[in-house]
């Protein structure tokens, strides 16, 4: 192989994790290209972030291998508590696996540099918001055991990567984390740049019948849901307000809604079972963002200059954000002063993003520094 370095990229291969990731090696992949990334996650994350009618667009310089993700055939992971059950087993095989992929990514770029880029996200969690089960025993609780190791290893890291924004973090949080690591690098948000259909269940096309910021967005990412009633009162508040809405839910979820609720809404609400996050929030008739307060989700809708109504349901996005009266709080952001006002700030945040993101910004420098550690 005639690259001169090697990056092997270890994935998390759930919920929302390994996109951002993807589009990270891309672009490095694009700017450094004498430097060879493999790219590890299982088959079907692969597969979604990596359709075989895309994988001619990908950088020549990556490579993608499918690792073993430890679920036996058979094991759909349909629901909730399923997808949770698959990513313990995930957890439980990963240093298997990961070990057995990297040998092969070593064999075939014949390369080998043992070294670590662990992703720092612990520290921005205040103590009542740590999740239950990292603080479990490491011993019996996968997810605390992959959390334990991961800590552990940081003293090993030559830099810290974090897919956000300097501009968007209090300051004093980045000063203790940059005391505590040898380089901390922001690199942001980076969007798929892929041509891949992302209008399948045609929301643009019905989000350009409605008018500027009247559309309540609603999607609480991929495997965390509310419980049957908070789904029910949330369709009641959407009906009652007669606020349109477009709803992306799973398919298995929508028996919890109320009984001829699709049938009362169909003339002002769209449900579907997947939509373009990233083109729905940008889009000008989204007037608010209903969210489980993902890292990705928040920062999409600042991108988009939308308003959020929170509703954390686990892990970090209890940190995120929270907000309660659902009704109150259409109504507020949607047809209110106040409303107006939200979509000021987020407006200004999104500019000071933008601005990070433009060049000379934080995220550009902080970017070619990581370009100069893989390439040097």
């Amino acid at each position: 192989m005639s690259s001169e370095k090697h990056v092997a990229v270890l994935v998390f291969p759930f919920t929302c994790h390994h996109l951002p990731l993807a589009n990270l090696v891309r672009k490095l992949a694009e700017t450094v290209t004498n430097v060879h990334f493999s790219f590890l996650s299982t088959a079907m994350s692969n597969r979604d972030l990596f359709p075989p009618s895309s994988r001619a667009e990908l950088p020549p310089n990556i490579v993608v291998y499918d690792i073993n993700n430890g679920v036996p055939a058979g094991h759909h992971g349909a629901t909730t508590d399923e997808l949770i059950e698959q990513m313990n087993m995930f957890l439980k095989q990963a240093p298997k696996s990961f070990r057995a992929a990297i040998d092969a990514t070593e064999r075939d770029a014949r390369k080998k540099r043992p070294t670590t880029r662990p992703w720092k996200w612990l520290s921005l969690f205040c103590i009542s918001d740590i999740p239950d089960n990292i603080l479990q025993d490491p011993t019996t609780s996968p997810v605390s055991n992959f959390v334990h190791q991961l800590v552990r290893m940081l003293s090993c890291a030559t830099a810290v990567i974090m897919k956000s924004y300097v501009e968007a973090i209090p300051s004093p949080l980045t000063a203790d984390l940059k005391s505590k690591f040898k380089i901390l690098l922001h690199v942001g948000h980076i969007l798929s740049t892929t041509s891949s259909d992302s209008n399948p269940t045609g929301c643009l096309m019905w989000l350009d019948t409605k008018n500027p910021r009247t559309v309540a967005y609603v999607c609480f990412g991929m495997i965390a849901v509310p419980s049957p009633t908070k789904l029910s009162t949330l369709a009641e508040a959407l009906e009652s307000t007669g606020t349109p809405f477009l709803w992306s839910i799973k398919e298995h979820m929508m028996v919890h809604l109320p009984e001829g609720f699709l049938e009362r809404t169909g003339q002002c609400g769209k449900i579907v079972s997947w939509a373009s996050q990233s083109r729905v929030l940008s889009h000008l008739a989204c007037g608010v963002h209903m969210t489980h307060c993902g890292y990705n989700s928040v920062f999409e809708s600042v991108a988009g200059g939308v308003p959020m109504i929170c509703k954390p349901l686990s892990a970090d996005k209890m940190m995120n954000g929270r907000l309660d009266g659902m009704v109150k709080a259409l109504e507020v952001v949607l047809r209110s002063d106040a409303g107006e006002e939200m979509r000021k700030k987020v407006g200004e945040l999104r500019e000071r993003l933008v601005d990070a993101s433009g060049p000379g910004g934080s995220v550009q420098a902080d970017f070619k520094i990581l370009v100069k550690l893989i390439s040097t």
